[in-house]
């Protein structure tokens, strides 16, 4: 679990995360109203320590990857926040996103909205996995998956290899290189803004649940690995931290110095 505001606003702002487990858990926001991401409060698993191990963390490490969520958000005119996997790549090089729900279109478009859309792709239909369209925009090292503005889902499930077997196999190494590394793989809500205002965001129901190709192995949330502090390694090298896309916001990376999350030892 991760209480992540990467990028605080100026002035007072406050966020708190309550947790069952990395399955079921709230955070309750207060930001001024924006629209650059300040916060991604979310369930993760840092690639290479799953079942203890540092073996080499390839995609075809792995032969399926699929995961469900459950969440609730706020529809409040002034709040502008999306959930949302996030997916990294050859050590934190390349960012691949998948939005599932919105609030505050209005506020901060969709990619279809801007003319970004690059490719529509529909997938699911086996499975268990419900057959769905997903918008794919681009912006330097970072892919995105979204639904068309007006399609929101709260709940729903992914084939989330097909996701990234698509872009590994299209656009001739110009998204995802042959056979990339996994870095880190997380799910939570990207949060711009509450309007000055308490707002919580709810995750009812989460799973990820990856078959190993090869090897022996659990996928999520297996024990073991050393105690890293990951926000350290997230924030130094991250993208995010060396050029923030400007049309998602100016955003420049709190260093743990600053990072009200990075006080303290994990």
């Amino acid at each position: 679990m991760d209480n992540h505001v990467w990028s605080p606003p100026q002035g007072r702002w406050s966020q708190v995360l309550h947790a069952v487990g990395p399955n079921r858990w709230s955070v309750t926001a207060n930001f001024p109203t924006d629209t650059s991401v300040h916060s991604y409060p979310n369930t993760d698993q840092i690639q290479d320590w799953i079942d203890g191990t540092n073996r080499p963390a390839a995609l075809s490490t792995w032969k399926t990857m699929t995961s469900s969520w459950s969440v609730n958000m706020s529809t409040r005119p002034e709040t502008v926040a999306e959930a949302a996997y996030d997916l990294w790549f050859d050590d934190w090089n390349q960012e691949v996103m998948i939005q599932v729900a919105f609030t505050g279109d209005k506020l901060r478009p969709r990619c279809d909205v801007n003319g970004d859309v690059i490719n529509t792709v529909t997938f699911g239909g086996t499975g268990g996995v419900p057959a769905l369209r997903w918008n794919l925009c681009v912006f330097d090292s970072e892919m995105i998956w979204q639904p068309a503005t007006g399609t929101n889902y709260s709940s729903g499930r992914v084939d989330v290899m097909s996701m990234l077997t698509w872009l590994e196999n299209h656009g001739d190494g110009k998204y995802l290189p042959a056979n990339p590394t996994m870095t880190a793989v997380s799910f939570g809500f990207e949060i711009c803004s509450t309007g000055s205002r308490n707002q919580t965001f709810q995750v009812n129901n989460f799973s990820f649940d990856a078959t190993p190709a090869k090897l022996s192995g659990t996928g999520w949330g297996s024990p073991g690995g050393p105690g890293v502090p990951r926000h350290r390694r997230y924030l130094s090298r991250s993208p995010r931290c060396r050029a923030w896309p400007a049309r998602r916001g100016p955003g420049p990376c709190s260093w743990c110095a600053a990072a009200p999350e990075c006080r303290g030892t994990w």
